[in-house]
């Protein structure tokens, strides 16, 4: 049986959230053209606004107070237990 934490509501927004930016980075950078000399001046902005946001959530994420409740392989485990909260979900959160 795997590991269940208490996760606090914020840091569940917080990686929920953080899944959401990189999904949708990930699928902007698909239609984008390969080199970025072929981008507008939209894509560029939009690309730097996801990446600053995904920096963003990434540190909220990995220096929450939670982590400080946990040690060694507890905190590990609860890490991993985390990332995959959204595991069967679209990448806007909703179940797919």
């Amino acid at each position: 049986m795997a590991d269940t934490y208490d996760f606090p509501e914020d840091l569940l927004k917080a990686q929920q959230e953080l899944h959401r930016v990189r999904h949708e980075l990930s699928a902007l950078y698909g239609r984008l053209p390969q080199y970025t000399d072929g981008w507008r001046d939209e894509d560029h902005m939009n690309v730097r606004t996801l990446l600053d946001r995904d920096l963003e959530l990434a540190v909220f994420v990995s220096t929450h107070a939670f982590w400080d409740s946990l040690e060694g392989p507890a905190r590990v485990s609860a890490r991993m237990v985390l990332k995959h909260v959204n595991d069967g979900q679209d990448g806007d959160g909703t179940k797919g």
